[in-house]
């Protein structure tokens, strides 16, 4: 699964903090969501993401009731990473994989 979302990040503007959303270029792969500033970067086999979350460390990844486009990832130790999707289809796409997270996460700690 892979497409561009757009992900919630601070961004310093003088001695005030800003967030701001930046479109990037996410890749499910091998148990991690890597992400990329461009899908172009992403397609290069030697290159490095501006970041990936390791699935494992996810404490939760939940849809936002008040705007069903985002989604807040939990990593805990209170790091959170906001996501929104760029259209209906990418929303959906979302939705469903979280969904299919979730009750694989519950599944494995019960065993």
């Amino acid at each position: 699964m892979e497409g561009y979302l757009k992900k919630k990040s601070p961004k310093t503007q003088g001695k005030k903090v800003v967030d701001v959303w930046q479109k990037r270029y996410f890749v499910l792969s091998s148990g991690e969501l890597k992400y990329y500033k461009t899908e172009k970067q992403a397609a290069l086999s030697n290159s490095e993401p501006l970041k990936s979350i390791a699935l494992a460390h996810v404490h939760s990844a939940v849809i936002n009731p008040r705007h069903a486009d985002m989604f807040v990832i939990d990593l805990g130790a209170e790091r959170k990473v906001k996501l929104q999707a760029a259209d209906e289809r990418g929303r959906c796409d979302c939705s469903c994989f979280w969904q299919r997270q979730q009750v694989t996460t519950r599944c494995q700690s019960s065993w």
